[in-house]
């Protein structure tokens, strides 16, 4: 399994509760041009990033790195959200991790305001398809139906993905599986996690790790026992 991209995100502001619904509101001061070059003042004595891109508005900013937008610093309130590759890190996920979590730290310590909300992960690995050929085993074994997907789409062509929601006490994930196109001797994994409520900021590390663990161990097994039941 190849690590590729993480993907991080949660929102500045506070749950209102007004009868059946929740509403939420961006909290802390407005966001300024002075307070996005603080952030990126911060971050780039840590994390070379290259180029500070603003919003028209004024209110929000991106930080790029040498990989472009997937590995960014996006700050569009109530948004924030990091991007980034894999392989940019020697220590792969788990410098990711560590790297997202503390950049996390240096802008919510300027943009100020309530606890964050919803932290939102996002981890893709890209894996060698069993036989090197992904569309016949998602087809054939994932899947588990290519004549009836033959028979559905008639003289159509049609593409098939494995997609798997799962729901605990305090995070949802959905799995999605499918060829990788830019090669279809790979599969692309792409698992999203959602941690609902207040985010605990000094966790946000373990989170993706813990998302990241998922994919290596339960995903992982999981392919391996397709892999054997499908004779590879």
């Amino acid at each position: 399994m190849i690590p590729k991209a993480v993907v991080a995100g949660l929102v500045q502001g506070q749950i209102v509760s007004t009868g059946a619904v929740n509403m939420l509101l961006q909290g802390g001061q407005p966001v300024t041009k002075d307070m996005i070059n603080r952030i990126w003042s911060d971050v780039v004595k840590e994390y070379p990033y290259q180029s500070l891109q603003f919003d028209p508005s004024g209110r929000g900013g991106a930080f790029i790195g040498e990989g472009g937008p997937e590995d960014a610093v996006i700050i569009q309130p109530p948004l924030v959200q990091i991007r980034s590759l894999v392989d940019s890190d020697p220590r792969g996920v788990r410098g990711v991790a560590d790297k997202v979590a503390a950049i996390f730290k240096m802008a919510l310590h300027h943009l100020g305001g309530p606890p964050p909300l919803n932290l939102g992960v996002k981890v893709v690995y890209h894996v060698p398809a069993p036989g090197h050929t992904a569309v016949d085993f998602l087809h054939t074994e994932l899947v588990k139906g290519d004549e009836d997907l033959r028979a559905l789409a008639g003289a159509m062509s049609y593409e098939a993905s494995l997609k798997v929601v799962l729901s605990g006490a305090d995070k949802a994930y959905v799995l999605l599986i499918e060829p990788l196109r830019s090669d279809l001797s790979h599969l692309f994994v792409d698992i999203d996690a959602q941690f609902p409520g207040v985010v605990d900021v000094d966790k946000i590390g373990e989170r993706i790790a813990s998302v990241n663990e998922f994919v290596v161990k339960q995903v992982g097994n999981f392919l391996e026992r397709r892999a054997k039941e499908w004779g590879q």
